[in-house]
C-alpha cells in the first residue's frame, strides 16, 4: 500500500514538473517598463503598441503609445510572463531628419529577459522580426537565428552591432539607409505597374511582401522585381527593373563615401539622410513620369559632399559652439534689424538695437540682427542695461534679468568672404558691459 501511495505522489511530482517547464505555466514579472526608440531618422509621434495577441496588429485592447520627438517611446506598468515574447509594433508619426510622415511600420521582438534594455525599433530589427515570425520556433534561439539571417545580407554588420541606434552608428547607418531606398524604389516601381488605387491595408501588404522578397532573395533588386511581379501578376519594364538596380547603386555608393568623411553624430547623419532623400524625390519622381517601356530612365547622380552635410551658417574657424537655435527666427523667436546709428526698438519686449558698421551703397554691408523671445515688458529710461560691442549695442529692460528665457542672438554683417557670426548673449549679468558674447552656429537648410 505504502508502495502504490509512493508511486501516485511520484507520479504527480513528475506532472506537477512538466506543468513547470510549460510557459503557460511560467510566473509573470509585473510592473515593468519598458524603453524603446524609433529610428530610421528619429520617429516622431509614432504609435507604438505591445501586440500581445501576436497578430500582427495594433488592437485596442493593446497597451499602446507615442515617441517623442527624439523617436523615444516608454510603456509602464506591463505585465509579462517569463522567458516570453511579444512583438512591437511602431507606425505613423514623422520621420524628423527628412521632415516626411512615416509610411508602414517598424517592428521589433521583445523578450522578457531583455527588460533592462533600450529597445531599438528600426527597419533593421523589422527585418528581423520579418524573419523571426517565419520559424517554427519562438525562442531566444530563434531570434539570434534571425539576426543572424539579417546581418548576413549586409557584409559590415554582425548580429550584435544591428540592433544597436542607426543615429548613432555610421556603419549601421549606412546599411539602413540602402535597405530603406531599396524598399522605397521597389514600392514605386511595383504601385506605378499596378496602377490602381492603394488604401492603407493594401500598402501595408505591399510592403510586407516586399520585405519578404528581400529577405529571401538576399537584397537582389532585380530578382525581388521578378518575382514580386509574378505575385501581383503584372509586367514590370526591362528599363524600369534596370532603373531600380542603378539607383540604388548610387545611393549605396554615395552613402558608403560620405559617410566615411563626416562627423559621427545623430544631426550630421540626419543632414546626410535629408540630402539623399531630396534627390531620391526626383530619381522617384523620372521613375513615374517615364512613359515609354523602351526608354532608358536615367540614373539620379546624388552628389553630396562633405561640405553640404556640414557647412555651417555662420562662423566657421572651428571656435564657434553648436546652437539649434542660433539667429534663427522661430514662432517663440522676434526679430529687429539695423543698419544705422539710429536706434530700432521693440517698446513692447523691452529691447532696443543700432549699428555701428560702415555704411555702404549696400545696407547689408551694416545690418545687424538681434533675435530674441517674448517678454513684454516695455522700455523705461531709468530701468535699463546696455551691452556695447565694437560695432553695436543693444539695450534691453532689466525685467529680462528675472526671466527664463535669456538668451538673445545678434547676428554681424558678412564681412567680405568671411561668413556672418552669431553670437549669443545670455542676459543674466548685471555688469552687462562685461558680458562677452559667445560665438554660435547651426547648420543651414540644404537646398540642392
Amino acid at each position: 500500500m505504502l508502495s502504490l501511495i509512493k508511486i501516485i505522489l511520484m507520479g504527480m511530482l513528475s506532472l506537477l514538473v512538466v506543468a513547470c517547464d510549460n510557459s503557460e505555466y511560467s510566473a509573470l514579472r509585473t510592473g515593468n517598463t519598458i524603453n524603446g526608440t524609433i529610428v530610421d531618422g528619429y520617429i516622431e509621434n509614432a504609435t507604438v503598441c505591445l501586440d500581445i495577441n501576436k497578430n500582427n496588429i495594433c488592437d485596442t485592447t493593446e497597451p499602446t503609445t507615442n515617441s517623442d520627438k527624439n523617436g523615444i517611446f516608454k510603456f509602464t506598468n506591463i505585465t509579462l510572463t517569463e522567458n516570453s515574447f511579444i512583438p512591437i509594433i511602431a507606425y505613423g508619426g514623422k520621420d524628423t531628419a527628412i521632415d516626411k510622415k512615416l509610411t508602414g511600420e517598424f517592428r521589433t521582438i521583445l523578450f522578457s529577459s531583455n527588460m533592462d534594455k533600450n529597445i531599438i525599433v528600426s527597419p533593421l530589427t523589422d527585418l528581423i522580426t520579418q524573419s523571426f515570425l517565419k520559424r517554427d520556433g519562438n525562442s531566444s534561439n530563434s531570434l539570434n537565428d534571425a539576426k543572424i539571417e539579417v546581418a548576413s545580407l549586409f557584409s559590415t554588420l554582425d548580429e550584435i552591432e544591428i540592433l544597436k541606434d542607426p543615429m548613432k552608428d555610421v556603419t549601421l547607418f549606412v546599411e539602413t539607409q540602402k535597405l530603406q531606398y531599396a524598399k522605397d524604389i521597389i514600392q514605386k516601381v511595383l504601385q506605378k505597374n499596378i496602377q490602381k488605387d492603394s488604401n492603407s491595408s493594401a500598402t501595408n501588404l505591399l510592403q510586407n511582401n516586399i520585405k519578404k522578397e528581400l529577405l529571401t532573395l538576399d537584397m537582389d533588386m532585380k530578382k525581388v522585381l521578378i518575382s514580386l511581379a509574378t505575385t501581383y501578376n503584372i509586367s514590370i519594364p526591362d528599363n524600369e527593373v534596370t532603373f531600380a538596380e542603378k539607383q540604388l547603386q548610387e545611393v549605396s555608393k554615395t552613402i558608403t563615401d560620405i559617410s566615411k568623411s563626416i562627423e559621427i553624430n545623430p544631426e550630421s547623419l540626419g543632414r546626410l539622410q535629408k540630402s539623399i532623400d531630396v534627390k531620391q524625390t526626383e530619381a522617384l519622381k523620372a521613375l513615374v513620369d517615364a512613359n515609354s517601356s523602351s526608354d532608358t530612365i536615367p540614373t539620379t547622380i546624388i552628389q553630396i559632399s562633405k561640405e553640404n552635410i556640414t557647412k555651417t551658417m555662420f562662423n566657421q574657424s572651428g571656435d564657434a559652439i553648436l546652437d539649434t537655435n542660433a539667429c534663427f527666427k522661430t514662432d517663440t523667436m522676434n526679430i529687429l534689424e539695423n543698419s544705422n546709428a539710429n536706434i530700432i526698438d521693440d517698446k513692447k519686449n523691452g529691447i532696443s538695437l543700432s549699428s555701428g558698421y560702415t555704411q555702404t551703397s549696400n545696407p547689408k554691408d551694416s545690418l545687424v540682427t538681434i533675435f530674441y523671445p517674448n517678454i513684454e515688458a516695455r522700455l523705461a529710461d531709468g530701468d535699463k542695461k546696455v551691452i556695447f560691442k565694437e560695432n553695436y549695442y543693444f539695450i534691453f529692460n532689466t525685467t529680462w534679468l528675472f526671466n527664463k528665457e535669456k538668451m538673445v542672438y545678434i547676428l554681424t554683417p558678412k564681412n567680405g568672404d568671411t561668413n556672418p557670426i552669431c553670437y549669443r548673449f545670455e542676459l543674466n549679468n548685471s555688469l552687462t558691459n562685461e558680458t562677452a558674447g559667445t560665438k554660435v552656429y547651426r547648420y543651414i537648410d540644404l537646398n540642392l
